[in-house]
This record gives C-alpha cells, sequence and structure tokens, in this order.
C-alpha cells in the first residue's frame, strides 16, 4: 500500500505524536510506502525521514467554520497530493483534522485513520456528523474507544489496538555511570526521573510536594525532569520550585523534551508517572517499564491494567504526596529489589505490548479501508489483566 501520515507538527512531547511515528515506521519495515504530509519542521522530521518514501511540507490551517474557503482549499490540498501521489489512506493522530478528513473523503475518495489517543466528550454536531466518512479510529483503551462511540461514532469502524513500546530502543543500560555522566545526572545521586509534558494533569505538582519529603530522606536523591513546559503554566511552575527549600531545589534538575527519553529512563534508580487526570492508555508507563526500572505511578485510566496484577504495590492515589514520598522513597531504599522489580516490568512489556499482534491489526484496517468495505469491528484484546468489560 501507499500510505501517508498526516501530522502537522511532528513534533517530540506527545504521547499521540510518538504513536504516529512508531506505527507509520512499522509499516514502511513491512514493506509499505510511507509518505510525510506536516506544515511545521518539527523535531521528529529527522525520524521520519529514516524511512519515508518522500515528505510534503504544505499550509494546513485546518477546519474554521468562519472560513470555509481557508477549509475547503485546506482539503483540497491533501486531496489532490494524495491522489498525485497514489496514496491509498491517510495515517493522522491529529484530532483536529477529522472534519478536513471528512472532506477529503467526501471530495477524493481517500480514506483517513485516526489514532485517537485522548478521549472524546462534549464535541460539537460538525465533528459527530464527520464521524460517517472517516474509515475507521483506532484507540489505545477499551474506556477510549468507549468515549467515541458515545459521541456517535459508529461502533464498526471503531478498533482498540493498545500502544506498545520499542524493547530494542527502550532498553537498560550496560553502563549507568557512563549516561548519567553524558546527561549531567551526578553519578553516585539516587536519581528518580519524570518525563513527560509538564503540567498539572500530569501531577508534576505532587511529585515536587513528595520530592521534598524524598530529600529529607536520602541526601543525594535527585529529581530529574524532563519535558515541555506547556504554555502558560510556567510563572506558577517557577512559583512552586521558588518555594523549595535551597538544597531540593539544587537538587533538580529541568530539561527540555527530549528525542531521546529513553536515556533518561535508563539513567534513573525510579521512574514516576504521577498523573492526576483520566489518562487513555499511559505511554511513557510502559517506556519506563521497559527500560526495566520500578515505576511509581497513580490509579487512574488504565495504569493498574497495564502494570498488572503483581505489581499494585508500584501504584498510589493521584495527587497524595505523601503516599508518592512513601513509595518513592522505599524503592530508593532498596536497590536489590528494585532491580529484580524492573525486570519482571520489563519482561511483561515485552510478552503483552510488543508492535506485532498491534501493526497486524493496523495493516487489516487500513487494507479493509482501501477495499472500502471496513471489517474494523473486533477488538484487539489485553492479556487477562488488562481486559475491560
Amino acid at each position: 500500500m501507499k500510505l501517508m501520515t498526516l501530522e502537522t507538527d511532528p513534533s517530540y512531547g506527545g504521547g499521540s505524536e510518538a504513536m504516529a511515528l512508531a506505527i507509520s515506521r512499522e509499516l514502511a519495515a513491512r514493506g509499505h510506502d510511507v509518505f510525510l504530509l506536516h506544515e511545521c519542521n518539527g523535531t521528529m522530521l529527522p525520524a521520519y525521514r529514516e524511512f519515508v518514501a518522500g515528505s510534503f511540507q504544505l499550509k494546513l490551517p485546518g477546519f474554521a467554520l468562519r472560513a470555509p474557503v481557508s477549509t475547503i482549499r485546506c482539503a483540497m490540498r491533501i486531496g489532490a497530493l494524495a491522489r498525485k501521489q497514489g496514496i491509498d489512506a491517510v495515517l493522522s493522530s491529529h484530532l483536529g483534522y477529522l472534519r478536513i478528513a471528512a472532506l477529503v473523503r467526501v471530495l477524493y475518495g481517500v480514506p483517513f485513520c485516526f489514532h485517537l489517543g485522548l478521549p472524546a466528550a462534549g464535541l460539537p454536531r460538525s465533528i459527530r456528523l464527520a464521524f460517517r466518512w472517516i474509515g475507521a479510529g483506532v484507540a489505545p483503551s477499551h474506556h477510549t474507544l468507549k468515549s467515541w462511540h458515545r459521541e456517535g461514532w459508529p461502533l464498526e469502524r471503531l478498533v482498540t489496538v493498545p500502544n506498545w513500546v520499542d524493547t530494542k530502543r527502550f532498553s537498560p543500560t550496560v553502563d549507568r555511570p557512563l549516561l548519567r555522566r553524558e546527561l549531567g545526572i551526578p553519578r553516585d545521586s539516587r536519581c528518580i526521573a519524570f518525563v513527560g509534558r509538564i503540567c498539572p494533569e500530569k501531577g508534576i505538582e505532587t511529585l515536587i510536594r513528595a520530592f521534598r519529603q524524598v530529600r529529607s530522606r536520602f541526601e543525594k536523591a535527585t529529581l530529574v525532569v524532563v519535558g515541555k513546559l506547556e504554555s502558560g503554566y510556567e510563572p506558577r511552575f517557577n512559583q512552586l520550585i521558588g518555594q523549595l527549600d535551597e538544597n531540593v531545589r539544587q537538587a533538580m534538575i529541568v530539561r527540555p523534551v527530549s528525542s531521546t527519553p529513553e536515556k533518561y529512563f535508563a539513567s534513573a534508580d525510579v521512574v514516576c508517572v504521577p498523573s492526576c487526570w483520566d489518562e487513555p492508555f499511559g505511554l511513557t508507563l510502559l517506556e519506563a517499564m521497559a527500560c526495566a526500572l520500578p515505576v511509581v505511578s497513580t490509579t487512574v485510566g488504565m495504569f493498574a491494567e497495564i502494570i498488572g496484577d503483581h505489581h499494585q504495590d508500584l501504584l498510589v492515589s493521584p495527587g497524595d504526596h505523601v503516599a508518592l514520598a512513601e513509595r518513592l522513597a522505599w524503592w530508593l531504599a532498596q536497590p536489590d529489589a528494585s532491580k529484580e522489580r524492573g525486570l519482571e516490568l520489563r519482561q511483561r512489556v515485552t510478552q503483552y505490548f510488543g508492535p506485532d499482534k498491534c501493526m497486524d491489526t493496523y495493516e487489516s484496517i487500513l487494507r479493509s479501508m482501501v477495499k472500502d468495505a471496513p471489517k474494523t469491528s473486533a477488538l484487539l484484546a489485553y492479556p487477562s489483566n488488562c481486559e475491560r468489560a
């Protein structure tokens, strides 16, 4: 098949963008011609250019009810390019383009498959009307799928496919001191790592409060925060940091979003994923588990199912900084237990969250779309303790 990935800003920093890149790479590895359509020169472009058959940069303003001419032109640019290149189907994680995708299908007959990385709620009527023209929607969890169905997406064109992780890329390091030297992390510290968007819903405020308590017990504890500081949140974040004691503040390392998050995971002793909102899946959790580390996280979304029945002692309630501090401190104090638990978590990822079955399903979805006879109602099952009613 000839496929095109539509990502207007292909940049590191979000799970949906990471999955669009991973899906595209796997499809190319399976022999499909994959092209990239983008608007901005995002940080993922070098990674895409390693495997795409070609990339195209166009002005893509998206859908606007008050700018119908601009909207139609955007759809025509995408449709004309797809037709010229002989594209069979388009893949995207950009949910702002659902209505544009419907227009492209109506005008040019090119089907779209969307990775539904976020749950749906309170969608405008214009988006709900677009559902009938979209080839397929792929949700990473059953409860995310159900949220889109409740909004009106036909169930026969919705599929659950779990996110997955590349266990060759996300793996334990063989030389942690060398990796820490490269990243500027104190070699002899007990290191907690957070990788993700820096914003309230990701639990960063809970983690900062917890780290203050951890630091009182471990003089050499270090907190490494890596991610994109959300627009408008910087004043509040800086205020939180400024309220810390000097010795705690000096023990924090804050870095911008990285194209190599696996290095920060592998250099840590413990990873923390303290989300406070209903995570649709939890890709960061999988990535950290694949690096063979204990991952202290919260009881939100799919986290309990992902981490498994035998590892529930890694979970705390969202927003509870006291319980979070206790869990982090316990694992920092138990290096042997941490190593053993990390290996168990990596084995779980390898067993249940690899790309093979997931990509078989994606290929089936795309082929069905191209034939214009979608057969995408079957759900790809989670392991038994990840099943949802």
